[in-house]
Formats: structure tokens, C-alpha cells, sequence
């Protein structure tokens, strides 16, 4: 497993993603970063975005999608996205 644990970031409209290491991060970044999903990077930790104004066939199937090839369980970022 890549990840330790999700949840809310420090900036609205975020979610946080614990990575194992700062070199799990800095790829995840990259590997998100090619799908057009915005992403945030702070040391071991990723911010994605998630709020709940979100479209289902816009937003969120982009970051469901980068989720689903990356390796973060799209129901976490659901769960904290609907918070």
C-alpha cells in the first residue's frame, strides 16, 4: 500500500492524501499532474480537489479517474469531498 490515510486538507475544497514517502508523493504528483487534475504537494502529503459543488461527469470523474490509476480509494475522497 502507497498511502497511509485521507483526509481534509488544510485549504477548502481539498482532500488530503498521506503518501509513505516524499518519492511515492513527487510521483503521484507527476502521474496526476499528466491527467489534468489539479494537484497540491507538501512533503509527503497530497491535496486533490474535492468539494461539493463538483459535477459527476466533470470534476469528479477527472479526479476519480487519476484516483482509480494512481492508487487512492475513490469512496475516500467521496466521504471527505460530501463533508
Amino acid at each position: 500500500m502507497i498511502l497511509s490515510w485521507i483526509g481534509n486538507a488544510p485549504h477548502l475544497g481539498w482532500v488530503r492524501v498521506q503518501c509513505h514517502s516524499a518519492v511515492v508523493a513527487a510521483w503521484m504528483l507527476r502521474a496526476i499532474t499528466m491527467e489534468n487534475v489539479a494537484v497540491r504537494l507538501e512533503g509527503r502529503a497530497l491535496d486533490l480537489p474535492a468539494a461539493p459543488v463538483f459535477r459527476i461527469d466533470k470534476e469528479i470523474k477527472n479526479v476519480v479517474t487519476v484516483v482509480a490509476k494512481t492508487g487512492v480509494p475513490p469512496a475516500a475522497i467521496a466521504e471527505v469531498a460530501a463533508r
